[in-house]
């Protein structure tokens, strides 16, 4: 039976127990080291640098939670890992790690592997955002 749960803080129990979870295409040992091979990414084609963002976030998108890879930052978004396609408009819920809660309207999505989509949103101001209450077994 599932219960509402007053879980504020989203830890690595919490983010392994979803089902619905991102597969990278590499381990993540690999994953957390290109961050600190490159903690800043730097190109022509953007208006703001990026920086680095290898952590472990919840996606909120229509009632579901879906564990997910962030990938990088910039003074207009966020770009992640999801587990599914996520059409570009679409409001998600990020969820990070210290209780962080960031709204995004997704601006692109692609395949690269089989649960593992590259998403990238920007930044959108929500009405009132409140810490997520997660769904725990009892």
């Amino acid at each position: 039976m599932l219960g509402i749960s007053n879980e504020t803080d989203l830890n690595e129990q919490v983010w392994q127990s979803l089902t619905s979870r991102t597969v990278l295409l590499c381990s993540f040992e690999e994953y957390l080291q290109s961050e600190r091979d490159q903690p800043f990414i730097i190109e022509s084609k953007r208006l703001y640098a990026r920086r680095s963002l290898h952590k472990i976030a919840i996606a909120m998108l229509g009632g579901n939670r879906h564990a997910c890879f962030a990938k990088d930052i910039s003074r207009m978004g966020v770009g992640f890992y999801a587990p599914i396609n996520i059409l570009p408009k679409k409001k998600v819920t990020l969820w990070f790690a210290g209780g962080k809660v960031l709204q995004l309207s997704i601006t692109r999505c692609r395949r690269l592997g089989d649960k593992c989509f590259e998403c990238g949103g920007t930044f959108q101001l929500p009405a009132k955002i409140s810490r997520p209450h997660l769904c725990r077994s009892a």
